[in-house]
């Protein structure tokens, strides 16, 4: 009979000596067997400390709602509140891999760390003065929902996703680079339908339905201008109430409608206008009704296509990121390519008809091939309107603007956890609406995150406004200058090629340089490749190349006084320069806003660049109608002649120099302080 403390001591100490004691029996042996060697790069590559992608990636592939550990903090608590304690869990990862104790608890944690699940945040969690409190004072306010949750941060930029039986989606079988290929695939249909009814729209009211040729420009700016406008409309259903899949399903049947009824239109002679005479009344409504259901579903498909593409991929790989979008830019630009060079073809030798029933079969098969890819998707989950959101928090800043200072905030988290967010630092004065309980730091990130955005969106409307050129003025300017070559005349419709061809070979090269720099080592955070940094650019070359318009222009007007007429190959100068500018406006766009987006205003964001698109085409038609109103107080209206021959499409061009110059310094401004 063991009694003494001490003899239990030895008697404990004896047994677990003999249980992991040396003995001598007969134990295999190593000696002489080969081992291969590692290399010194895969050595180096195992000692490298552990990125933030993969810490996010393998903490997402847990379920969040299982037990949580002895410290009460479940996956899911890290899933809603990862920005605020991302930077110490990498911290815990670092020191931990280190080799460095991280206390002698459950799991090897003690009672100082925050664990999450079977994952514990190091002891340092609680050593940090400012942090731990927020913690536990966050735990406190989170409510019982299947493990702990925040109604703030639970239905606001989740990162959750469902596959399409409404499961959690696995990272096996769902999304990937396969799965963000089908709507790169479908987007070159998309573009092929909106860019042909872009460039033969014109000649069809013009020579068909007998518009005169100033309204059918007005009805072509009209529609293509809504269809964008829409996107944001769209964007905001699928950010709120369904996804985006849905909403490119059911806007695809309305775009494949509305070219149904079109081209029943172009074979039926009734619904057409007798020679010499515009359509009547029940003639005119069909064809509004046709081309607006048609423009309606070109915004759904834009609002969405590109952000649920984009959904299926790794959200923390930010440079697979910046190539997807690069090639869904890319496809955009192949089906332009088609449209402008087969199609117009096509239209001319075969007539109106036939492009319409060409496009009726291409946007069917666009739905099927989206649909085609439902099993391998991931679908993001609407979070509710956001735009509901923001009013709240504007509306709260309203009322709180007598609010002295952040000290008076009654959240008990809130004046630690702002200073830790990006945005902590603008529009300030958002911050005092925090004094109401019901709003959370999350939305008031979420609303900072989005006012952010605008002021880059509005300094990009200008260089829309310039790009819009290409379907007017300067496809009017090749109609006046010389297209043979040989005994080929270039339609003027194809001029649109130069730029196109320009975008696609910039997209192949750019992406090249990036995938050589790769596997070179070399990081690809330099500025050239932030979407920010191409935009600035892309608004530089834009206002360029409206002084080169001018110039050229001028001369063409001097060669046609002097009875001679210019080849249309000088008007590859401003192309070139449109052609780029273009391709790093317009990626850039796509890239910047759904990437800096909050994460339940992705399609709304992504629907900014197409916004952004309609707005500049209204404001080509407002600056052309000013500046004729203007000039005509003078004497002599810019566009007062019968062509371009007669008018002067110079100053105009001089005139969106000025402007986009300005615009440029306003973009800069912007962009340093975002």
């Amino acid at each position: 009979m063991v009694e003494s403390v001490e003899e239990l001591r030895n008697e404990v100490f004896s047994h677990f000596e003999r249980k992991f004691s040396k003995t001598e029996a007969i134990r295999p042996s190593l000696d002489g067997i080969p081992f291969k060697d590692i290399s010194r790069e895969a050595e180096e590559e195992l000692e490298k400390l552990f990125l933030e992608n993969e810490i996010k990636t393998a903490m997402w592939e847990c379920g969040g709602t299982k037990s949580p550990g002895p410290e009460g903090y479940s996956f899911l608590f890290i899933k809603k509140c990862w920005n605020i304690i991302k930077e110490d869990v990498i911290n815990f990862f670092n020191y931990f891999f280190q080799g460095e104790y991280v206390g002698g608890g459950y799991g090897g944690l003690d009672g100082r760390s925050v664990a999450a699940g079977d994952l514990g945040l190091p002891g340092f969690v609680a050593e940090d003065p400012v942090l731990s409190p927020q913690l536990l004072s966050l735990k406190g306010r989170l409510e019982d929902f299947n493990g702990w949750t925040d109604p703030e941060l639970s239905y606001i930029g989740s990162g959750e996703y469902t596959d399409f039986k409404g499961k959690t989606a696995d990272r096996r079988k769902h999304g990937g680079k396969k799965a963000a290929s089908f709507p790169c695939v479908v987007e070159i249909m998309q573009s092929l339908i909106i860019s042909c009814n872009g460039v033969t729209l014109v000649d069809y009211f013009f020579k068909s339905m007998h518009y005169s040729v100033s309204e059918s420009s007005v009805m072509v700016t009209n529609f293509l201008g809504t269809a964008f406008l829409l996107s944001i409309i769209w964007g905001f259903i699928s950010d709120s109430y369904i996804t985006r899949f849905t909403v490119f399903v059911f806007s695809s049947g309305l775009e494949l409608m509305g070219l149904l009824m079109l081209t029943y239109q172009s074979q039926n002679p009734k619904l057409q206008p007798q020679e010499n005479k515009t359509p009547s009344y029940i003639q005119a409504i069909y064809l509004y009704i046709g081309l607006y259901c048609t423009a309606m579903g070109i915004g759904g498909a834009r609002s969405t296509l590109a952000a649920h593409g984009a959904d299926q991929l790794d959200q923390t790989n930010k440079s697979l990121i910046s190539s997807y979008f690069s090639w869904y830019f890319f496809s955009l630009c192949a089906g332009g390519l088609l449209a402008t060079s087969v199609m117009v073809l096509i239209e001319q030798k075969y007539g109106w008809s036939t492009i319409f029933m060409i496009m009726v079969f291409v946007s069917s098969v666009a739905l099927c091939t989206f649909v085609s890819g439902f099993s391998l998707y991931r679908y993001k989950c609407p979070s509710g309107s956001p735009v509901n959101r923001i009013i709240q928090v504007l509306a709260a800043s309203v009322k709180n603007t007598k609010v002295p200072t952040i000290e008076s905030l009654n959240h008990d988290v809130t004046e630690q956890l702002l200073p830790r967010e990006k945005s902590h630092d603008k529009f300030k004065f958002l911050n005092k609406v925090l004094v109401d309980k019901n709003i959370g730091v999350a939305q008031v990130t979420e609303t900072k995150t989005f006012l952010g955005l605008l002021s880059i969106f509005l300094t990009t409307i200008m260089v829309n406004c310039s790009l819009a050129q290409c379907l007017t003025f300067i496809v009017q300017q090749g109609n006046l200058m010389n297209r043979k070559i040989y005994s080929f005349t270039i339609p003027t419709q194809s001029l649109a090629i130069i730029p196109i061809i320009i975008s696609l070979t910039f997209i192949i090269v750019f992406e090249q340089f990036k995938h050589m720099n790769k596997s070179k080592g070399i990081t690809t955070n330099n500025k050239f490749y932030q979407p920010l940094f191409r935009i600035r650019i892309g608004l530089a070359l834009v206002s360029i190349s409206m002084f080169v318009a001018s110039i050229m222009e001028s001369k063409r007007l001097e060669a046609f006084k002097n009875e001679n007429t210019l080849s249309v190959f000088w008007l590859m100068f401003q192309y070139v320069l449109l052609g780029f500018s273009e391709t790093l406006t317009m990626g850039g766009m796509l890239e910047f806003f759904y990437s800096e987006a909050p994460e339940s205003m992705r399609s709304i964001c992504t629907s900014l660049s197409w916004c952004s698109s309609s707005m500049g085409m209204f404001m080509s038609s407002v600056l052309v109608t000013l500046s004729n109103s203007i000039s005509g107080r003078f004497g002599n209206k810019w566009f007062g002649g019968k062509d371009l021959n007669h008018s002067r499409l110079d100053y105009f061009y001089a005139l969106l120099g000025v402007i986009n110059f300005f615009n440029f310094s306003l973009y800069v401004y912007f962009a340093k302080r975002y």
